[in-house]
């Protein structure tokens, strides 16, 4: 697998793009960055279901459903979102963006806001466990133009 030496520069780093292929293409290696991969997964995943079994829904619904504060849903309509399409919207953002970037980019922290949502997930530290790793959801009217 490794890194390709099909360039003009990587030619050049011939020899150090060949010691790092060595490295990451080692099965030890790969299964211990699987390894790493998986539980920041298990831990963010624990937080996440944790977070939106707290999360008061029918507080926010019953606002948004107060103010016809709407969304652009997922069959291309306008609406009022439902408790499920916030959980859907949520855990869409939390596996494309979110998870990938703390386990892919090594990101310390990612945010989002949208439809009055705000969602923020991060880790203190380098090793995650439940002590160093957070994951909030936030119902924010403070942008609420009225």
């Amino acid at each position: 697998m490794g890194y390709q030496i099909n360039s003009l520069w990587s030619k050049l780093r011939k020899n150090d793009i060949e010691k790092l292929n060595s490295i990451i293409d080692d099965e030890y290696c790969n299964e211990l960055e699987i390894g790493r991969k998986l539980h920041i997964m298990k831990i963010f995943d624990e937080l996440l279901e944790e977070a939106l079994n707290t999360f008061n829904f029918d507080v926010v619904l019953q606002f948004m459903q107060n103010k016809n504060w709407e969304w652009y849903l997922r069959d291309d309509t306008y609406g009022v979102p439902s408790k499920e399409d916030i959980i859907h919207e949520i855990r869409s953002d939390f596996y494309k963006h979110g998870l990938f970037k703390i386990i892919e980019l090594n990101e310390k922290s990612y945010g989002m806001s949208g439809g009055g949502i705000v969602f923020e997930m991060g880790m203190d530290g380098n090793y995650p466990d439940k002590n160093n790793c957070y994951l909030n959801i936030y119902f924010d009217i403070a942008h609420l133009v009225d």
